[in-house]
This record gives C-alpha cells, structure tokens and sequence, in this order.
C-alpha cells in the first residue's frame, strides 16, 4: 500500500486475497493513510526556488553550481527563443536565471511539454556530472567497474545492475535527493557486480563502503514529498 505522486492511494494484492480482507486491511491502517494523506495535501511546491539534490535552493544558487559544473552550454543549449527579449543579452548570467526560472515555473504547471523536456535534461546533465564525478572514486575504493552508466526515469528502482552486461542504470529520481543517498546508490549497484544478490555477503560487503546503507530508504519515508515532485518533473 502506498501513495503514488499524484496522491492516489495505491492497493496492490495478491489475486487469491478478497475484497474484503482489502477493506479490512485498509481500515486497520487509517490512521496511516489518513496521516499521509495530510500531509500531501499540505506540501506546496515553491515557484521561486527551484528543488535539486534534496533541497529548496534559490536559482542563482543552481547557476552556480551548473557554471561550476561546466554545464551551462550543454544546459541552455535548450534555451527558448521566447525568454530572450535582446541578442546580446541572451548569453547573460541574469537571463539564464530567468530562464531557469521560467523553465521550472513553465514545466511544474505543465503548460509547454517542451519545458518539461528541457526541464528532465537539466536534471539528467547535472545527475550524470555527480555521478560519473563519484563512480570514478568509488569505483577505485571498491575496486569494481561497470561497463556502462545509464540513465532512466523509474521511480521505483533508483539503481539497477544488469550482472551479464556489467551496465548499471540509476534513476533520474535521484537527481531529486541529497548526494549522500547517490552515493549509498552507487555502492549499492557497484556491489552487485560482486554479489548478484541480496545475501549476507552483499551487505557485509556493502558495510565496508557505507557507514548506512538504509539512508536511502529512510530519507524517503521522511521526505514524501519527493515523489509528488519526482511527478511533477518527470512525468507528462
């Protein structure tokens, strides 16, 4: 039982259980469900900041980072022609906020499908910065290599090792939560092209690198908030 981001209670059973025993069930869970329920329907989502990597931040904050990162061509590659008013202005540092601005604003009220294309390419560029920043030093420590990085957008499955291949694809979801969490990630996936299980040996193996390997699934339960926006990004 869960809430999926766009607030609809989601009931999945096995087919040999009743109704009834669902009624029963969800009955004897209200108080949860009511409690959730609350609380998505108190989350705001903020116009004037922008949410990356776990957090609020203002947007010249995130030009910043993205200038830091090298990423300001590959980001506003994207740039609508509509958001420059003036040619020699447009490569500026104050119209790249706008537009950032304006990008988010556009894409989290759905009002152009290209904003929330461009939007989802922001999110990739910066994810794939971090991580392939990160996979290079944790992949030394542990002394294991994928073949490949990939990049989706499930949310349910925030990394995934395909053990013949070697590849490893991690969710678009996780450019919406803190580094540290990318990180626990990361070694997680790294460690399966070890241990292809979820066996004792995995997390010994896995305790040697991550002083906390539930961080992930904890900060998700503190934070619900992140799949109504994981929602609002990423899908149509």
């Amino acid at each position: 039982m869960m809430f999926d981001g766009q607030g609809s209670l989601v009931l999945k059973k096995h087919k040999r259980i009743s109704k009834k025993y669902c009624l029963e069930f969800l009955n004897a869970n209200m108080e949860w469900v009511l409690s959730h329920f609350n609380a998505m329907q108190n989350f705001k989502i903020y116009e004037d900041k922008m949410y990356c990597f776990g957090e609020w931040r203002d947007f010249d904050a995130i030009w910043l980072e993205l200038e830091d990162a090298k990423l300001l061509d590959k980001v506003f590659k994207y740039r609508q022609k509509k958001f420059v008013n003036m040619e020699s202005k447009k490569d500026s540092k104050e119209t790249q906020i706008l537009l950032l601005q304006r990008l988010w604003s556009d894409a989290i009220r759905a009002k152009d499908l290209r904003c929330k294309r461009a939007l989802e390419a922001f999110y990739r560029k910066m994810l794939e910065s971090y991580v392939s920043e990160r996979i290079e030093i944790i992949s030394k420590r542990m002394n294991l290599y994928p073949s490949s990085i990939e990049f989706g957008k499930s949310y349910r499955q925030l990394g995934c090792c395909h053990a013949k291949t070697q590849k490893i694809r991690f969710s678009l979801r996780l450019s919406l939560m803190p580094r540290d969490c990318i990180d626990s990630v990361i070694i997680h996936e790294l460690a399966h092209l070890k241990h292809q299980n979820h066996s004792k040996d995995f997390w010994c193996f896995v305790s040697n690198f991550d002083t906390n390997p539930k961080r992930t699934k904890l900060w998700l339960e503190m934070h619900k908030e992140n799949l109504q926006i994981y929602y609002k990004v990423f899908k149509s």
